[in-house]
């Protein structure tokens, strides 16, 4: 049984996702360049790997389905054995999102960006 993280929202539908990331970005010298919180999803990917693509390639893979730029990190409370977190989606909107897993990360790189080669952003789903 997986963790489930409920960002709670006002009369928007929940997102149900599999895994959310919460990616810190940083430059060459260590500095944040920005956060972003990434949700995930397992996606056949037809055909082969971008040209550009380095390493093992399989066609059932995580994609990025939505993502948000944050300025900080949403506060976090657990309830019921289940995380609760609001998640802002516009200047005075949140949103619902459910998932089964949640990590956090530190990266030199932008997941997001290269995730778009095997999965481009036309094809993610827009969440409010």
């Amino acid at each position: 049984m997986g963790v489930w993280l409920i960002l709670l929202a006002g009369a928007n539908p929940p997102v149900v996702v599999p895994a959310i990331e919460f990616n810190n970005c940083y430059d060459k010298k260590g500095v944040l360049l920005f956060r972003q919180i990434i949700l995930w999803e397992r996606r056949y990917v037809r055909g082969g790997p971008p040209k550009s693509w380095r390493g093992p390639w399989e066609p059932d893979r995580e994609v990025v389905v939505a993502w948000r730029i944050v300025k900080r990190w949403p506060s976090v409370s657990k309830r019921g054995g289940r995380l609760r977190i609001l998640l802002p989606i516009k200047e005075d909107g949140w949103v619902v999102v459910l998932a089964g897993s949640v990590s956090e990360t530190w990266t030199q790189h932008d997941p997001e960006v290269e995730n778009r080669k095997v999965w481009p952003a036309s094809r993610r789903r827009s969440i409010p």
